[in-house]
């Protein structure tokens, strides 16, 4: 069977794909700051100046990791997001409405391993157009959190204030993380002993 040959808007969006995907290697490797226009043509097998037919500068490159790579991380923590049931966790079989809750966060992290130590590495560096991007769906997800939080307690009558709120999203978050890497890192070999482990830390706070 014949292919069909790639049209030049075809080639040029897989060249651009390749560009991306290798600077998300680099940057997992080595950092966002240590990035070259050098180092990613070459870690994508092209020539060092097509990079400059896609991309004006790092800047201009980073901005496209995070918009292609990032963003499909924070659309997949959205997406777990709508699926946590607040009212069964008020008021039905919470401890499995936690294990649901604590589940498709970490198996996120789990289905995309690279994308996420970016995230993970990069937010601390509000000087880079990449770190920027990361805090900034930081900020977003510890806002949704702290919003569903608040909601739950109007569920369950618990009351807590925004300081307190704010601390329960950030030690639930740090927690979460932490597994996650741990499992990307091999320390821990089952996903769903994290889970539980996350349930036995969430019960008393939550519920």
């Amino acid at each position: 069977m014949v292919q069909k040959a790639l049209t030049r808007d075809e080639a040029k969006a897989i060249t651009r794909r390749r560009l991306v995907e290798a600077a998300v290697r680099l940057v997992s490797g080595s950092g966002g700051r240590a990035l070259t226009a050098s180092a990613v043509a070459r870690e994508a097998g092209v020539a060092q100046p097509t990079f400059y037919v896609h991309f004006r500068d790092l800047d201009d490159l980073l901005r496209a990791v995070a918009e292609i790579q990032i963003d499909e991380l924070r659309r997949e923590f959205q997406k777990a997001r709508s699926r946590i049931e607040l009212e069964a966790l008020a008021r039905g079989d919470r401890t499995e409405a936690l294990r649901n809750a604590f589940r498709v966060p970490l198996q996120t992290i789990v289905s995309r391993p690279v994308a996420f130590r970016v995230y993970v590495q990069e937010r601390p560096h509000g000087d880079t157009e990449l770190g920027r991007h990361c805090r900034q769906i930081d900020e977003e997800l510890r806002r949704d959190l702290v919003e569903d939080l608040a909601r739950l307690d109007r569920f369950t009558g618990r009351g807590r204030g925004p300081e307190e709120l704010n601390m329960l999203a950030d030690g639930l978050i740090s927690l979460t993380e932490a597994l996650g890497l741990g499992i990307l890192d091999g320390r821990y070999a089952n996903l769903e002993r994290a889970v539980e482990i996350l349930v036995d830390f969430a019960r008393g706070a939550l519920v």
